[in-house]
């Protein structure tokens, strides 16, 4: 397990709404060497020996490098450096990716008290949702409604960024999670407003006090 398990939740999740890949055409009909991880991750794996870079298609949205944070069109091929500690990832333009900020040897019991909203800024003006959903992690609970379920939904309209996050279910007893912790990809807001309140970054990141309510959040470009 790693700390995208956060995330593995929210791509896995069928309810996510907004900006679908296009995965339809001939450029990607015969791809077999690379995948999507949910709607929001691309994943390219390195599968020969002695490999230092390879090809990779981007399908017709904006992406960030993973690893560089460099944001490219979509609808095209790119050649991609593959050194010996990393492969290619690339994360949709507008997506919030929620992570662990470090991986539990086991994640049975484990239920942190803060959770990062990795969010990757939107290429142009439009909406796109991403989901979190949260659950004691070894039972079918959350099917009778047992979770805490927030819809991400992430607008940009000129150099305005606004995230509205929604929030669903019974919850469960586990649920540790006293705040967020909002890291900004593409843009280097010093402060972001939070329901109206000024939120300062410290250490790259806005601290954002939550235990499973809904909020707005804005921040200028």
């Amino acid at each position: 397990m790693t700390a995208f398990l956060a995330a593995i939740l929210t791509l896995s999740d069928k309810g996510a709404r907004g900006e679908r890949v296009d995965t339809s055409g001939a450029a990607v009909r015969d791809l077999d060497d690379q995948y999507l991880f949910g709607r929001d991750l691309l994943v390219a794996p390195v599968d020969k020996a002695g490999m230092t870079a390879r090809q990779v298609y981007l399908p017709g949205m904006a992406w960030y490098d993973w690893h560089s944070g460099e944001l490219t069109a979509g609808g095209q091929h790119v050649i991609v450096a593959t050194p010996m500690d990393r492969i290619p990832i690339f994360v949709r333009a507008g997506s919030v990716v929620p992570m662990w900020s470090e991986a539990p040897a086991s994640t049975k019991g484990h239920h942190p008290d803060v959770v990062e909203l990795h969010l990757f800024v939107p290429a142009g003006d439009g909406v796109s949702e991403s989901l979190l959903v949260e659950d004691d992690g070894l039972t079918f609970a959350s099917l009778g409604g047992a979770q805490v379920r927030t819809t991400f939904a992430v607008r940009r309209s000129g150099d305005e960024v606004t995230v509205a996050a929604e929030v669903e279910g019974a919850g469960f007893p586990e649920l540790r999670r006293q705040a967020f912790r909002l890291v900004v990809h593409g843009a280097r807001p010093e402060t972001v407003l939070l329901d109206g309140r000024a939120v300062d970054g410290t250490d790259g990141g806005f601290v954002l006090p939550n235990a499973g309510a809904g909020f707005t959040l804005s921040f200028g470009l």
